[in-house]
């Protein structure tokens, strides 16, 4: 069963959700991955553009879980897994809007897992690096303003993504980061956040790009 829907309009997902509880039964699974993305310098994306990203990022996800969590909690049973994005652990440059949803989407992740644990109901975020998808395209990312970190770093296929929500699902973790060096630069900014005032000015940039070009 295949549905258009616009996620940005809450009328439009609770249809949707309405004819696939008709038409498949209790909806246990909810895959939130619907995604847009503007990677850019923050004053060359206008303010469609910010509001926009936050729209398909946040309230597609807020009005997909709206609109099937009820069930699932009178059920005391299903999982919700949000494709959150690496970006979603630590901003760049060029993702000021970008970051901001997903950060978003995580802190609504984190929100909800603590807030439904033991209903029966659990929610994990996934936060995958890169992947080789039709996101990267020249109409929407500078390409030529993304860092090392980026530019260098291996992509991930679907397929390794998939296996990811498939394992939160199943085991229900509370969320995944991937790749490997994703999560290593992931857990660098958090130190970074707290002690940068010690570091060098480009030395926490430097480490990372060669962590990245290391692993490459």
């Amino acid at each position: 069963l295949a549905l258009p829907c616009d996620v940005v309009d809450s009328g439009a997902v609770a249809a949707a959700a309405a004819v696939a509880v008709r038409e498949l039964g209790a909806i246990d699974i909810l895959v939130n991955c619907a995604g847009l993305g503007i990677w850019r310098h923050f004053a060359e994306i206008g303010d469609d553009g910010h509001r926009q990203m936050m729209e398909v990022n946040y309230w597609g996800t807020f009005h997909w879980i709206r609109a099937l969590l009820p069930a699932m909690r009178a059920r005391k049973r299903g999982a919700i897994v949000n494709l959150v994005a690496g970006s979603g652990k630590f901003a760049l440059a060029v993702t000021s809007g970008f970051s901001a949803s997903k950060f978003a989407v995580a802190g609504l992740t984190e929100s909800l897992r603590r807030e439904l644990f033991g209903s029966g109901v659990v929610v994990s975020g996934v936060f995958p690096g890169s992947v080789r998808t039709p996101f990267w395209n020249d109409e929407r990312i500078d390409r030529a303003a993304l860092p090392a970190l980026v530019r260098f770093s291996p992509k991930l296929s679907a397929r390794a993504v998939a296996r990811a929500v498939v394992r939160a699902v199943r085991f229900g973790f509370a969320e995944r980061t991937l790749p490997i060096f994703v999560a290593f630069a992931a857990r660098a900014n958090a130190l970074w956040v707290r002690f940068g005032a010690l570091v060098p000015p480009g030395a926490a940039g430097a480490l990372l790009a060669a962590a990245v070009v290391g692993r490459g």
